[in-house]
Parts: structure tokens; sequence; C-alpha cells
């Protein structure tokens, strides 16, 4: 039923999902850092705060359901952190996007908007058609 693996191998896994999280720490630090010195408004900056930990969140489930899948048979936590990282990135795309960030030229409001609902419609939906993952074995191969 389980796989098993050598010790160093799981330790290994876990020290790069550390390592990933620091630096996803250290980035979001930047940035925030960046946007204090050069924003006039305080909303900016809490927005990009706040969608960052979401971002880091996301990417920090999908991380640790990877490299625990060879030890778990819930298909539904794995299939739950695969949709969460893909919503991580459409909110990346949507904070990155955010009118006053200057990162994408012109009006962005639009765009951001739309990040924001694809974002929602496709964490919703997801959530609504995990329920088939609790009895279905789902094989990770096949996603990536």
């Amino acid at each position: 039923m389980y796989e098993e693996r050598s010790e160093d191998t799981s330790n290994l896994n876990i020290y790069n999902v550390i390592r990933i999280l620091f630096l996803l720490v250290i980035v979001t630090g930047t940035a925030v850092t960046v946007n204090i010195y050069t924003a006039n408004n305080l909303d900016l900056l809490i927005h990009l705060s706040i969608e960052s930990v979401c971002v880091i969140f996301g990417i920090v489930m999908f991380l640790l359901a990877l490299n625990t899948k060879a030890y778990s048979d819930n298909n539904f936590i794995f299939y739950i952190s695969v949709s969460k990282f893909f919503v991580a990135v459409f909110d990346a795309f949507h904070a990155f996007s955010y009118q006053g960030m200057n990162i994408i030229p012109g009006d962005t409001q639009n765009i951001s908007m739309q990040f924001w609902v694809v974002s929602r419609i496709l964490d919703s939906f997801s959530l609504l058609l995990a329920f088939i993952f609790l009895f279905k074995k789902l094989k990770g191969y096949i996603i990536f």
C-alpha cells in the first residue's frame, strides 16, 4: 500500500520545501519593502501583502502534497492542493496586474479583475468537484 523510501530522500524533500518557503518569504518581503518606498497609497501595500500570503499558502500546500503523495492514499487532499496551486498562479497574476503596481503598462484594472474572477471560478468549481476524489484514485503523473 505504501511505497517505502529511504530516510535521506524524505528529509531532502522537506528541506527543499523549507528552502522554497524561505525564498518565497524573502521575495515577498522584498516586494513589500519596494512597495512601501514607492507607493503613495497604503491600500496597494495591503493588497499586495494579502495576495502574497495567499499565493505562498497555495504554493506551499501544493509542494507538501506533491512531496507526500508517495506516503498517502488521500486523493482528496492531492486534488485540492493541485487546484489551489493553479488558483495561486491566477492570484499572483491578479496581484501583479493590480492598478497602481505599474508592472504591466496601461490601464490594468480590467485585466486584474479578470484574473481575480478566473481564480475565484476555478476555486469554486474545484471545491465543488472535489467530492469525486474522496473515493476515486487520482494519478499524479496524469496531471503533470
